[in-house]
């Protein structure tokens, strides 16, 4: 039977790990501890607040500057991410602390300052061209626009729970502490790969074209992006353009992750924590309402009708803009070096706003033939909990 799963606060207690000197642990999403109902003008459009507050009872936050992970010439134990197959190949490295690796089994592994990503035996497989035609179902792993609230099918014998837990060795290794509650995913059933399939073959393949075919149950998997946690805090996972000159983007700290019955078959995270330094005394953050009150007198949009452009659609206003959850956290973005970070607190949310968007199906004959849909966007909003600086507007 299909059902559909939601997290709650006392999910994956029994994950938490401790290892030595370095440990990380998956921890349950925060329970709020605050809410706001109101109403407020930002940029001249009204927009209604009915938000959960995480973080409002925080007494004391700290900035830093951080450099990414530094796993030089002996990583921690390859066997986590390898298993005991035999390495058989040690490409060459971009720098002396960059480690890449192939197994025999043909899982691989990059351990950079840049990025960290594994993939396993049968990621090549669950990424055929065939699996192009998902994206006729669900977003891509990539984009920006998550919906509010996550709602997945779960995998009958294999629960996102589940699923989620065999993440923990890989984030014990890096020292990572990843928060058990997708803020986006989807699930990918043995129907959806046979659909896709249909619609491949149907499309046509090209003579270059490798096209997997013989789909089973042991191929179904969920596809997941979840939050880390800095410092006790939440990090803001997307990456965004920053407020400045120089045109800065935050990091994007999010773990993107596939995991099948068989276990992890893909982890890709592009910012790993490493060395780290205090930047200035702790301080008292500024309340979320003080937030939204900088918000309604500072943020300005920077691209005319809220972002929403003409390339390929039109759009027909914006509907219904409104605020879920304010969260205090870490907004992370690189600064001076270019390869640290700065990690300042802030309070950090979404507008979530809908819209109609008319596509335009054909140019040919007498002019386009449009239909309309619905769609759901949002901007990102990060106030500075120090100085009240908008870090992001839209």
């Amino acid at each position: 039977m299909k059902h559909m799963k939601r997290w709650s606060a006392a999910l994956l207690a029994a994950l938490t790990l401790t290892a030595g000197a370095a440990s990380a642990e998956i921890v349950p999403a925060a329970a709020p501890d605050g809410h706001i109902t109101q109403s407020v003008v930002i940029d001249g459009k009204d927009v209604a607040v009915d938000a959960d507050i995480y973080g409002g009872t925080v007494q004391e936050v700290q900035a830093y500057r951080v450099w990414p992970r530094d796993d030089g010439e002996s990583p921690a134990d390859v066997r986590v991410w390898l298993g005991d197959s035999e390495i058989v190949d040690r490409g060459e490295k971009r720098t002396q602390n960059d480690v890449y690796m192939r197994a025999e089994s043909g899982a691989r592994l990059w351990l950079t300052s840049y990025l960290t990503r594994f993939e396993g035996v049968n990621c090549e497989r669950l990424n055929a061209e065939g699996y192009y035609f998902l994206k006729l179902y669900d977003w891509a792993d990539s984009t920006n626009t998550y919906p509010e609230r996550v709602e997945m099918e779960e995998l009958e014998g294999f629960t996102i729970d589940e699923a989620i837990g065999s993440l923990a060795p890989m984030m014990d290794a890096l020292s990572v502490t990843l928060e058990a509650q997708p803020f986006y995913g989807f699930t990918v059933n043995l129907d959806k790969l046979n659909t896709a399939l249909a619609a491949h073959l149907d499309y046509g393949v090209s003579p270059t074209e490798t096209v997997v075919e013989d789909w089973f149950t042991a191929d179904e998997h969920y596809r997941l992006r979840l939050p880390t946690r800095f410092h006790g805090l939440p990090v803001m996972p997307w990456r965004v353009p920053m407020n400045t000159l120089a045109g800065e983007e935050t990091a994007d700290t999010a773990v993107c992750a596939w995991i099948s019955r068989q276990g992890v078959e893909f982890m890709d995270i592009e910012f790993v924590p490493g060395r780290e330094e205090a930047v200035g005394e702790p301080f008292a953050p500024i309340s979320a309402q003080e937030a939204l009150e900088i918000c309604a007198r500072e943020a300005r949009s920077t691209v005319k009708e809220w972002g929403l452009g003409e390339i390929g659609r039109h759009y027909t206003g914006v509907n219904n803009p409104r605020v879920s959850e304010m969260k205090l956290g870490y907004v992370l973005y690189r600064e001076g070096d270019g390869e640290s970070c700065l990690a300042r607190p802030a309070w950090f949310f979404r507008i979530i706003y809908d819209t109609v968007a008319l596509h335009a199906v054909s140019d040919w004959g007498d002019g386009p033939v449009e239909h309309e849909e619905a769609e759901t966007w949002s901007q990102t909003v990060a106030v500075d909990a120090e100085t009240g600086e908008m870090l992001l507007r839209w």
